[in-house]
């Protein structure tokens, strides 16, 4: 079992401030319209023009198989394995247009995100799930009734500049269970999901993580926390652009564990960090700023985001999910 250590790396509120204070401005004006959204979210009206040019799209998707062919193939060895087993799941579940759009056409950053992603698929899953289709049916197919009973992780409405909002429920993390592989491969269906949308492959996603009862000593695991990170900015075709801690007491357990988790975490989540203390209604209230408000919070810290609601989801996912593989 994962022990909290009191002498752990972290990043001070010191260490902190000088990141930020070191961001160039365009970086700055970038993380500010994640965190609270804004016009692009990053993603420009050039980049919406570009994308329609002739031509345009099937340049860069010869770049990018150029730099993928360029890479060592000790990276390459979890891609390649998926391309020789299911080289149609690859296309469509990994469809290199999504992740050139979630870095903006960088060819090379693309490139490292499919490889990337390909690396954690298999890891997390296993090579008996990693090929199978990313559905309830297939590769999530054990993990589905856990998925439904006890709801880690709801995919909730909009926020108000249209960006996905992921809520995810640390404290039910807790083995045996609900243990650490099971956990990680929730997170990466649900961002799976997400990142067929569109809007969400371009601007990104909100995730809101409720940390109120955090306990040290069940909940806290360093590992899980690293590839969470990895799935959450890293590798998927879609990233976070804001991430919401609903905790409680500000002089509690949060204020041991925070600096620790700012450590592991990559930087870029690390500075898209922001913290929430207090009642479910003041928690609730002071997500309003960002452009959220109480639809976009799950019941269970007070938002109006309803068991009811979840069922819904779940279920019209399982017709769609159908459909598409009588389609397939």
């Amino acid at each position: 079992m994962p022990v909290f250590s009191f002498t752990a790396p972290l990043i001070t509120p010191e260490e902190e401030a000088l990141e930020r204070e070191n961001l160039s401005k365009e970086q700055k004006a970038e993380l500010q319209e994640d965190l609270y959204g804004g016009i692009g979210c990053g993603w420009t009206k050039a980049l919406d023009y570009v994308e329609q040019n002739d031509g345009f799209l099937t340049t860069k998707l010869q770049e990018l198989e150029q730099a993928l062919s360029e890479m060592t193939p000790s990276l390459l060895k979890d891609y390649n394995k998926a391309m020789e087993t299911v080289p149609d799941i690859v296309q469509t579940e990994s469809d290199p247009v999504k992740f050139l759009r979630c870095e903006r056409y960088d060819v090379t950053a693309a490139a490292k995100r499919i490889q990337l992603y390909w690396k954690m698929r298999r890891k997390i899953f296993g090579d008996d799930r990693a090929f199978l289709p990313m559905t309830l049916h297939a590769a999530m197919k054990d993990d589905a009734p856990m998925i439904e009973s006890l709801a880690i992780y709801n995919i909730l409405p909009e926020d108000a500049h249209g960006r996905k909002v992921l809520f995810f429920d640390r404290i039910k993390i807790v083995p045996p269970q609900v243990d650490r592989d099971l956990a990680l491969r929730c997170m990466f269906y649900m961002i799976q999901v997400i990142s067929e949308d569109v809007h969400a492959q371009k601007h990104g996603f909100v995730c809101l993580n409720n940390m109120k009862g955090y306990d040290l000593y069940k909940n806290f695991d360093r590992l899980f926390f690293k590839q969470a990170s990895i799935l959450m900015v890293e590798c998927m075709p879609t990233k976070t652009k804001a991430y919401h801690l609903l905790a409680g007491s500000e002089n509690g357990v949060m204020s041991l564990v925070l600096p620790v988790k700012k450590h592991i975490a990559a930087k870029e989540l690390r500075l898209r960090m922001v913290v929430h203390f207090g009642t479910d209604y003041k928690i609730v209230d002071s997500l309003k700023p960002f452009g959220l408000n109480s639809k976009n919070v799950s019941h269970v810290v007070g938002g109006d985001f309803t068991e009811a609601e979840w069922t819904k989801w779940l279920s019209d996912r399982k017709e769609t999910e159908s459909l598409s593989e009588m389609n397939c």
